[in-house]
């Protein structure tokens, strides 16, 4: 897959709960319900010096247009909050060119 690239498969199993699994080594983001993989797309995690957390994670918050409090309010589209310390999952930003 390429940066951006996704699947989407919203007709599998609807029953139960839904799991994101975002793998670093591959750098892309696996959703699953049921067990069942419903979509896959291309991720960026975090750098060095801002490594992303591993561990099972909880939704806290929800905010369709969050700006960024850290990074010179930058817009960070669809942010759900995962720790109070600043650590999310969100859209990308389209570039500024």
């Amino acid at each position: 897959m390429r940066p951006g690239d996704y699947t989407w498969h919203p007709e599998r199993p609807t029953t139960r709960g839904v799991a994101v699994v975002v793998s670093i080594p591959e750098q892309r983001v696996h959703v699953c319900r049921t067990g069942i993989r419903i979509a896959v797309s291309t991720c960026s995690t975090g750098r060095e010096g801002h490594e992303t957390p591993t561990g099972v994670f909880t939704i806290l918050q929800k905010d369709r247009d969050h700006r960024s409090s850290t990074y010179n309010d930058a817009p960070m589209p669809n942010m759900s909050r995962l720790t109070w310390d600043g650590i999310a999952l969100h859209r990308s930003s389209p570039r500024r060119t």
